[in-house]
């Protein structure tokens, strides 16, 4: 735990101290853009362990509390199931997400959560084998170049 809040105290903080929000005094959700700039809040560092890298720093907020984070293949898996899986658990993830949004007007709630929904695709094994052989071992038995 040291060693993470001295990178936080030590690093990260006096390098980009002029740009990093102040919690208590800007809100993420409620200030608006303009006056954020306008106070210099040009970076909103979301921290996972934010409590002990931070030390509870004002100058973070905390993952937990204002993520909803959705894996990329969270119930469809592109190498296994195949890319039609994948893009309708996607499909599925936005359905529910508008179904969400309309229960909460319903009840007139806000969602205080930023998503966070990666879309990138899973590569599968072969490809990322082949491809560091080709990096690594650019002159392989299986290569068309060859020293003689």
């Amino acid at each position: 735990i040291e060693e993470k809040q001295r990178l936080w105290n030590s690093t990260f903080l006096p390098m980009l101290f002029d740009f990093v929000i102040d919690t208590r005094v800007s809100h993420y959700h409620t200030t608006p853009v303009r006056t954020l700039i306008e106070r210099h809040h040009r970076l909103i560092p979301i921290v996972s362990d934010w409590k002990e890298f931070t030390a509870s720093s004002p100058y973070a907020l905390n993952a937990a509390e204002v993520l909803d984070n959705h894996y990329h293949n969270d119930g469809g898996d592109l190498v296994e199931d195949g890319p039609e899986a994948f893009v309708q658990a996607q499909l599925h993830y936005f359905q529910q997400l508008e179904q969400d949004k309309q229960q909460r007007r319903q009840r007139k709630e806000e969602k205080k959560k930023i998503t966070l929904l990666g879309m990138n695709t899973q590569s599968p094994t072969w490809l990322i084998e082949s491809l560091a052989k080709r990096r690594f071992v650019p002159f392989s038995s299986k290569s068309s170049h060859s020293c003689k």
